[in-house]
């Protein structure tokens, strides 16, 4: 359905674009007088009593559009070489006619053996023809070819022919031809010496009787024939070794230049010789090329070693007696799991860079190492002991930050050390006030983060203070299961001592490796289990054709990987067994040395192998260590402060939402349970939701009242402009709906928008309004 528009549209400036659509039912500007100030290709119709015609401004007057103020004026044709009008005009106008248009040739007629001649007469083509003729030895049917008519050349039995630029080429195929036991009376096609340009035939016993007339044989020096006279008829030749003083079939003798049987002198071979260097392959990888030496030369054969991305590297020593070296690359990747079957405390050694793993979540086996996301939220809002200070100055006199301050009185260039949530600072001198103006403090007060704060940023209020000015009224001690105090204390007072404070444990020492603290506070040797982890070993299966499979066998979950050793040009492969492979080169060349290296975490016993040997990989860590990505060792880090025992969500009314999954651990998972609350309906204006405060820096609530205009804001703009141009409305999407009107009578207009980007638009015309532009821009998405 069509819009109508019941206002009228005015174009300032801008083209109405019908992109190839037609306009129904027009009428053209009708006017009595002319336009004012018309544009080149204006048009309007003069409503005008006796004129009723529509006229166009050609840049410099109006035209008539009735075909009488343009289009053609006069017409003139002239005749032609070849071409004749009826009818020939000079400057007519009006109904012009040139009658008919026809070739002007008048010596002939349109004849087909007739054409036309560049003089303009109907000519017969010189030398045509008619007809030919065509003959062989003997003619059947018609041989007269006629025009239009093609000749064609065939071939017979054994026969081919063969048209190449209007020549024919008759070619003899005698492989066409079908095979025959030959007969003396037979006969055959012969050239004659004597008349070569004519074949003739001849029997096939002729040509026999013409062949073998006499044999004579004649000893050579190693070869004797028999007979030695000239023979005819059907002769029987026997050719035998001359050589006399042994026999051809003993093994150990040999036929010698000098035509005797002897036992050969051997000598040493100076023929070609073969060395087998290593050369630089492609990425990981290495190549062997058998090259020759002596009176050879050239590259024969190679074998290229190739290596797998992350799982096996392979480095060279390139050049004669170099090596290849297979090793882990620094960053390996194993697609199912890494078993490590060292029991030395540095199995994984990891001594510098870090280890990464997927997250440790609380239902993983009591074994599993930890990731450091899972410590962090073991540890999140415990307390970190960073040394103690001078009250009166802020000077920090132990831990880490020796020598900085935590703040500086009375001032001066001290360096104020960062503050994170959670540190804890004990006082060891008196009479020193807190931040300069702040309480006073005494030994043993301590103060405690409870923000975070830049270095040379941090305040009173970032920190909590203990037990200043508290005195304790007694003190009570007991001894534990575990730990034991030298003096036991019931409500005493005054200066009062613990004595040493110690392990219990008395059937053992601490610095005994081999033993631990158990649980019933024992110093015990463990009892080691099994590790039940997927694990791999590595064998070879029995050769198949030209490979050795390389089979990667897992276990307790661990799945088989097979790789195809395959055995090239030059090589020999032997499975001697599970655990041994040979190559051979097929010159009898020989690898010197191989080596194995490892990243740091692993040592390697065996390297190089000269000969044959074994590679033994073993841990360099401790139990305490891991190895991270880079194949070094690390220490993992302890949890200064005990075990949480449960955590559990609050029941109270207004401390609803929160649910708590394995309450007792070992990893209780804490979330916000939204969908479990009980639904509100259509929230009443003072109704509240959590919000954070960016300016304080405090999480706080909303009103749904104080809400509403933020969330109106956020999703619209609007704007006043003077001129045509970008209008920056920052929303963020192309959805949006723009609306213009005129500022000053706040009637609706319309403009060229264009969406420039999803926060601002372009706002373009003919001419700029009178009054400003008052810009209305709505999101319109839907928030996704």
């Amino acid at each position: 359905m069509p819009i109508n528009y019941y206002c009228a549209i005015a174009m300032n400036g801008s083209d109405l674009e019908m992109n190839k659509n037609s306009i129904t039912l027009p009428v053209i500007d009708p006017k009595q007088t002319a336009p004012a100030s018309p544009v080149e290709g204006q048009m309007y119709f003069d409503t005008t009593v006796g004129d009723k015609t529509m006229y166009f401004y050609n840049g410099s007057a109006w035209i008539e559009m009735d075909g009488s103020g343009s289009g053609v004026e006069s017409f003139t044709n002239a005749n032609g070489t070849y071409i004749s009008a009826s009818t020939v005009n000079t400057a007519a106008t009006g109904a012009v006619t040139v009658g008919t248009i026809d070739l002007s040739a008048a010596d002939g007629t349109d004849s087909s053996g007739r054409f036309l001649s560049k003089d303009n007469v109907w000519s017969t083509i010189p030398g045509g023809y008619t007809s030919w003729t065509i003959n062989g030895d003997t003619n059947t049917g018609t041989n007269t070819v006629s025009n239009n008519e093609t000749v064609t050349v065939a071939g017979g039995k054994a026969i081919v022919t063969e048209v190449s630029t209007r020549t024919v080429n008759i070619d003899f195929t005698p492989s066409e031809l079908s095979t025959v036991t030959a007969l003396s009376t037979d006969k055959v096609v012969i050239t004659d010496t004597s008349d070569s340009n004519n074949p003739k035939l001849a029997l096939i016993s002729d040509i026999i009787n013409a062949g073998v007339t006499t044999v004579d044989t004649t000893d050579g020096t190693y070869i004797d024939l028999t007979p030695t006279s000239a023979t005819s008829g059907a002769v029987v030749v026997t050719a035998d070794l001359s050589a006399v003083d042994g026999t051809s079939d003993t093994t150990t003798r040999f036929l010698s230049k000098d035509n005797t049987w002897d036992i050969p002198s051997y000598t040493t071979n100076t023929d070609e010789t073969y060395t087998l260097p290593v050369a630089a392959g492609g990425a990981n990888s290495a190549v062997l090329n058998l090259t020759a030496g002596g009176t050879g030369s050239g590259i024969k054969s190679s074998v290229t070693i190739n290596g797998t991305t992350n799982e096996v590297s392979i480095a060279e020593s390139a050049g004669n007696n170099g090596s290849v070296t297979i090793g882990l690359p620094d960053d390996v990747t194993i697609a199912t799991s890494l078993t490590i079957s060292g029991t030395a405390g540095d199995a994984l050694d990891i001594p510098s860079g870090k280890g990464t793993s997927a997250l440790t979540i609380g239902t993983d086996p009591s074994d599993t190492l930890t990731t450091k996301s899972y410590v962090d939220g073991l540890v999140s809002g415990g307390l970190t002991f960073k040394g103690t200070f001078r009250a009166d100055t802020g000077a920090i006199l132990s831990g880490g930050n020796s020598g900085s301050f935590l703040y500086n009185c009375p001032g001066g260039a001290g360096t104020r050390v960062a503050v994170t949530q959670g540190d804890y600072y004990v006082v060891a001198t008196a009479g020193g006030s807190f931040y300069c103006s702040g309480v006073t403090l005494d030994i043993g007060d301590a103060i405690i983060a409870v923000d975070n704060a830049a270095a040379d940023s941090s305040d009173a209020a970032d920190w909590s203070t203990i037990s200043q000015g508290v005195t304790v009224n007694s003190f009570t001690n007991a001894n534990g299961t575990y730990i034991s105090a030298g003096t036991v204390n019931t409500n005493a007072t005054g200066a009062v001592t613990v004595g040493t404070i110690d392990l219990s444990a008395v059937d053992g020492t601490s610095d005994t490796s081999t033993k631990f603290l158990s649980k019933d506070n024992t110093w015990d040797v463990p009892s080691y289990t099994t590790n039940t982890d997927a694990k791999y070993a590595l064998q070879a299966d029995a050769k198949s054709g030209s490979n050795v499979p390389l089979t990667l066998n897992g276990s307790n979950g661990g799945s088989d990987t097979t790789v195809n050793l395959t055995q090239g040009t030059g090589i020999t492969l032997t499975r001697n067994s599970a655990t041994q492979i040979t190559i051979d080169a097929d010159n009898n060349g020989t690898v010197e040395s191989v080596a194995l290296s490892m990243p740091s975490a692993f040592s390697v016993a065996g390297s190089p192998i000269t000969q044959s040997g074994t590679f033994t990989v073993t841990g360099s860590g401790t139990t305490s260590q891991y190895v991270d990505g880079t194949g070094a060792l690390q220490t993992f880090p302890t949890i200064p402060q005990g075990d949480i025992t449960a955590v559990k969500p609050s029941a109270v009314d207004d401390e609803l939402g929160i649910t708590v999954t394995d309450v007792n651990g070992p990893i209780p998972i804490v979330g916000l349970d939204i969908k479990g609350l009980a639904d509100l309906g259509v929230p009443a204006s003072g109704d509240r939701l959590a919000i954070y405060d960016v300016t304080g820096d405090v999480n706080k609530y909303v009103t749904a009242t104080n809400l509403a205009p933020i969330v109106r804001k956020a999703s619209t703009f609007a704007a006043t402009i003077t001129s045509f141009g970008t209008v920056t409305h920052s929303l963020g999407s192309y959805d949006v709906i723009v609306q213009l009107y005129n500022a000053t009578n706040y009637e609706t207009i319309y403009a060229c928008v264009d969406r420039t980007s999803t926060n601002a638009v372009a706002i373009s015309g003919g001419s700029f309004p009178a009054g400003d532009i008052r810009v209305l821009v709505s999101l319109a998405d839907q928030g996704v």
